[in-house]
């Protein structure tokens, strides 16, 4: 009889606050979760304050109660394309968001389908197990949120410049949207957004060839009291100075 690993595909459903009864323990409260954290612990959040107590961290702790997650999706596309634009206001992004196909998002939970996979080879995926267009699949940037969320930010602009300078900036923004959805601030679920355009103000330096690098010459009266005898060598200081 073949034996395997059982995979259990899960996400948090329930969060529970905890807080030491002594600030001076926090230090030891946060070992104490690297350690939950790093441990077998079973998922039933009951059995893991227990551990965290008992074992783990070696305190008792304040326990709050817990509350449950919800998710935040979308079920229909959107009427409007979107315009957001950067704090800078140099950069305007217009995107459009819709629901991911079902079978889709699951596949991306399971770990069937990942960031880390061949780019060309989960484009082919896509397109033969989902009905996407290969060119589309082939330009997403990044699954979130964790860059391996059941959300997708997708590439589909044509002839557009510069992508190159704000794609950085756009995955991080996005990465964080996703974790903090505007209703509930929670993980947003199943939604790929599709940025179609992108237009950056550019602003023109004119520099001429003629340029040249001065001085600011000061221009002040000054008055020099001395012997007889030294009107000579102040001169000469004077003389090289005005020269320099």
């Amino acid at each position: 009889m073949t034996q395997r690993v059982m995979e259990f595909i899960v996400s948090p459903a329930v969060q529970v606050a905890v807080e030491v009864k002594n600030t001076a323990d926090l230090p030891e409260l946060v070992e104490g979760l690297k350690r939950l954290l790093k441990s077998d612990s079973c998922l039933h959040v009951e059995i893991c304050l227990k551990d965290l107590q008992e074992d783990h961290a070696g305190m008792t702790l304040n326990i709050f109660d817990p509350v449950v997650g919800y998710p935040e999706t979308l079920k229909a596309e959107s009427s409007i394309v979107a315009l957001p634009k950067s704090q800078n206001k140099h950069n305007c992004l217009y995107a459009k968001v819709m629901p991911l196909n079902e079978e889709l998002a699951k596949a991306v939970k399971a770990g069937t389908i990942n960031s880390r996979d061949d780019y060309k080879a989960r484009a082919c995926a896509f397109a033969d197990d989902f009905f996407w267009d290969v060119t589309d699949a082939r330009k997403i940037w990044c699954f979130g949120p964790d860059t391996a969320g059941p959300n997708l930010l997708v590439d589909i602009t044509n002839g557009v410049h510069y992508l190159d300078e704000i794609k950085d900036s756009c995955i991080a923004a996005f990465q964080w949207a996703m974790k903090e959805g505007v209703c509930t601030e929670e993980n947003m679920c199943g939604i790929p957004f599709n940025i179609v355009d992108i237009t950056k103000l550019v602003y023109l330096q004119y520099v001429p060839s003629s340029l040249h690098l001065f001085r600011i010459l000061i221009s002040f009266t000054i008055e020099i009291q001395c012997p007889q005898n030294a009107i000579g060598g102040i001169d000469s200081v004077l003389n090289r100075c005005r020269n320099g």
